[in-house]
């Protein structure tokens, strides 16, 4: 089964549960939200910081934000030179009772 169809699968239990709805539509959330996006499918609507995945040393994971006025990837303040192949949202941070 694909990460598309547990989605939809998830949100039709949703939608017709009481019982597990809120469970399933959270499920779901998370699913979309920790999938990477292929930059040539779809860049980041926002200049937020994403996670991003990109050709240095055989791949690499870091954190950038996509310029669209230079059409550049940006970290840590400079235009990136290796090709971005993908990128993901950041996930939410912790809530403050979660950090100890």
């Amino acid at each position: 089964m694909t990460r598309e169809e547990i989605i939809k699968s998830l949100l039709h239990i949703a939608e017709n549960s009481r019982s597990k709805g809120e469970v399933c539509k959270a499920a779901a959330e998370m699913l979309k939200q920790s999938q990477w996006i292929n930059v040539s499918e779809k860049l980041p609507d926002t200049c937020a910081d994403v996670l991003i995945y990109f050709d240095r040393c055989g791949g690499e994971v870091g954190i950038g934000w996509y310029n669209k006025d230079k059409g550049a990837w940006i970290k840590n303040g400079f235009m990136l030179c290796y090709n971005v192949t993908h990128w993901m949202p950041l996930p939410d941070a912790p809530k403050s009772e979660e950090v100890k």
